[in-house]
């Protein structure tokens, strides 16, 4: 299964604080955020040793966190251990402060270039008018549409915020084509993920993203890109603060546009 690391730090965090000391639940997922980038290559008689519990205890957790078994939450990790090594070697640049400063100022000012205030304005008539609209983004890029999410309430505005880790597929397909279903996958992998279902649905369907997939465009009625260069499964400063910027000027531009009136 496939489940996104932020999801299952969350879901260790809250069973550790939720549970008390010395609970077989706590000592384990205490253990794993402890050893958390290396949880890939650690094996099942380690963890059930240094936890004091037994293999079916730690198969028992692996099941509540979203895992068949431990080799599965195994595989799933030597899967983004690319991400964590693109991560780390980011964070390893000398005079890191600088060179994030600029890069920031430059995703911004791309952003700017690749979607302009038009194209803005688009996407938000596009939110206007459709009867339904429903986000469907990974779970670090769902922090930031929540964001724009709630304040469109003072609109008179309800979207839906689905992630890749939690979303119900009869929904989408249920769709009409006075719907929109959003696709926000800033490395391609969600949209990717859901390139079958997407045909069953009838909604209207637009992608942001910074991924240069070919197929995506048979797919979508419109893509926003953040940047010119293609960044598949790289996690960059546009994907992050370039989409927070990108949401907070497309509230400011619903607000001038639509926050007179009533629906």
């Amino acid at each position: 299964m496939n489940i996104h690391r932020l999801k299952l730090i969350d879901s260790l965090f809250k069973i550790m604080e939720y549970t008390d000391l010395g609970d077989p639940d706590n000592v384990i997922a205490t253990y794993f955020l402890k050893n958390y980038s290396r949880l890939g290559k650690l094996n099942i008689y380690d963890v059930a040793d240094e936890c004091f519990a037994s293999r079916s205890s730690i198969r028992r957790f692996c099941k509540r966190i979203g895992f068949e078994n431990f080799l599965d939450l195994k595989n799933e990790f030597k899967a983004f251990d690319y991400q964590y090594n693109y991560f780390m070697k980011l964070h390893e640049k000398i005079n890191y402060r600088e060179w994030y400063a600029k890069e920031i100022n430059s995703a911004i000012s791309e952003i700017d270039e690749m979607i302009t205030n038009e194209k803005v304005e688009e996407i938000a008539q596009h939110i206007y008018q459709s009867s339904r609209v429903i986000f469907l983004s990974s779970y670090s890029s769902a922090q930031i549409i929540m964001e724009f999410q709630r304040p469109l309430v003072l609109l008179n505005k309800v979207v839906q915020v689905m992630t890749d880790t939690n979303y119900n597929v009869e929904v989408l397909t249920s769709l009409q084509e006075t719907d929109l279903i959003f696709l926000v996958s800033t490395m391609g992998n969600v949209a990717k993920a859901n390139l079958k279902i997407l045909p069953l649905c009838k909604a209207q369907k637009l992608l942001i993203t910074t991924c240069r997939e070919k197929s995506f465009e048979k797919s979508f009625d419109d893509i926003y890109y953040l940047t010119k260069e293609d960044y598949t499964n790289i996690k960059s400063v546009q994907g992050k603060y370039g989409l927070a910027y990108l949401f907070d000027i497309l509230y400011n531009v619903y607000l001038k546009k639509y926050g007179g009136n009533k629906k």
